[in-house]
């Protein structure tokens, strides 16, 4: 049967706050003891040194052991939308997944249009907005690979999104901040957001359209699992 699928992921969140998930790459653009010596330095030079030997590290998975993977996975939800429950859920099932990458490899090659990821030889599935600009490219690139559209309510997303905006992420509010992330997700941010200042009619809009175009797309296929 082909069409685009719906469930409810069958794990609670008590489960996922017992996971350690500190350390997987691009949990955060940076870790919070880095987050913290930031903090406490004014000289922006010190910093960006900080943010590019995270960057930096987050690359360590090329020396890890390449995956012979048959299906890839790919979130295409939008940020707030339970992408990080998603990812979580993934790995319990035993699926390798990583949370919103942010390394320099995957940076150069979305950048550059290269679509034979690096990371998706070491692991199964990516999760958050990685995917998102990319998820037509992605379809074309890796032909037995699936999709998942997590999904929230409209009216519950748009004041969730918007306390992230200013408040909830490491760097909030985003509008002053921007240019103290991380080059790659600069520029996932931009390309999904279209740019840094907070709109809530400019969401809405977003969060709409992006549904409507999932849908679609991924329409007489048997590829797209909506949770």
């Amino acid at each position: 049967m082909t069409g685009v699928q719906t469930c409810a992921l069958p794990i609670s969140i008590s489960v996922y706050k017992t996971l350690d998930l500190s350390n997987s790459i691009g949990f955060f653009d940076t870790p919070r003891n880095t987050r913290n010596e930031i903090q406490s330095k004014e000289n922006e030079k010190t910093y960006y040194k900080l943010i590019s030997q995270e960057v930096s590290k987050n690359d360590d998975y090329m020396n890890h052991k390449k995956l012979h993977v048959k299906h890839q996975i790919f979130g295409i939800g939008l940020s707030k939308t339970g992408t990080n429950s998603l990812n979580e859920a993934l790995n319990l099932l035993g699926i390798k997944s990583v949370h919103f990458p942010v390394d320099s490899k995957l940076f150069e090659q979305l950048n550059n249009g290269d679509f034979e990821l690096e990371i998706m030889k070491h692991y199964e599935a990516i999760t958050d907005i990685t995917s998102v600009p990319f998820y037509k490219n992605l379809f074309h690139k890796y032909p037995t690979s699936k999709f998942i559209l997590t999904l929230r309510d409209l009216n519950e997303w748009i004041p969730s999104i918007k306390n992230h905006w200013k408040v909830g992420h490491n760097f909030s509010p985003l509008e002053i901040n921007y240019k103290k992330l991380s080059p790659i997700t600069q520029m996932l941010l931009t390309k999904v957001y279209k740019g840094f200042d907070w709109d809530e009619n400019k969401f809405t809009e977003i969060y709409k359209k992006h549904l409507d175009e999932v849908e679609r797309f991924f329409i007489g296929t048997d590829r797209l699992l909506k949770i």
